[in-house]
């Protein structure tokens, strides 16, 4: 299913944009429903799609959902569609040995540490095949990339900052 049919045009501005020149108009970039409704019912598009943070190896539902929105959706300019693999906030957390917890609309992490613990736990963990959940965003990630083929980009998911990550073990204050 194509989504933008001037896709090659948009790519054209933005690589123009990015080499400091103007083709024939400043980028820009906008969206809306192709058909008036409320707003909620396609926040997907936008990123709001918890699917993944519930359900963690199921992204058929998500990628269902992003895709029946993205063809009722307007993508303007040099708007480009996307599919952002939501985990929640922060998920480098669950890379680095925290367990993710979805509850009250939101991921929650929390592993408390001491601070003195902090380096040996960091140094132990392995960024690899068999880190669970690198693997699982690797996985995700290339499955979703080659499903949307020229269709749609996918997004990086948001895998947090590193004081976002450090107050999962150390807690926020």
């Amino acid at each position: 299913m194509e989504y933008k049919g001037d896709i090659i045009e948009a790519k054209e501005r933005m690589s123009a944009w990015w080499n400091h020149e103007i083709i024939d108009r400043p980028v820009f970039s906008y969206y809306f429903p192709k058909k008036r409704g409320k707003m909620y019912a396609y926040l997907d598009v936008f990123g709001e799609d918890w699917s993944l943070a519930k359900n963690h190896d199921e992204i058929e539902v998500p990628l269902n959902g992003f895709e029946k929105r993205a063809e009722n959706t307007y993508f303007g300019g040099e708007s480009i569609p996307f599919y952002f693999p939501n985990y929640g906030p922060g998920i480098m957390a669950a890379v680095l040995g925290v367990k993710p917890e979805f509850k009250t609309g939101t991921v929650w992490f929390s592993r408390p540490t001491k601070p003195e613990n902090i380096v040996e736990h960091l140094e132990s963990v392995k960024i690899n095949q068999n880190n669970e959940w690198y693997s699982r965003l690797l996985k995700i990630t290339e499955y979703a990339a080659k499903r949307a083929g020229k269709n749609y980009v996918i997004s990086i998911t948001d895998i947090g900052g590193v004081l976002d990550t450090l107050s999962s073990f150390l807690g926020p204050t």
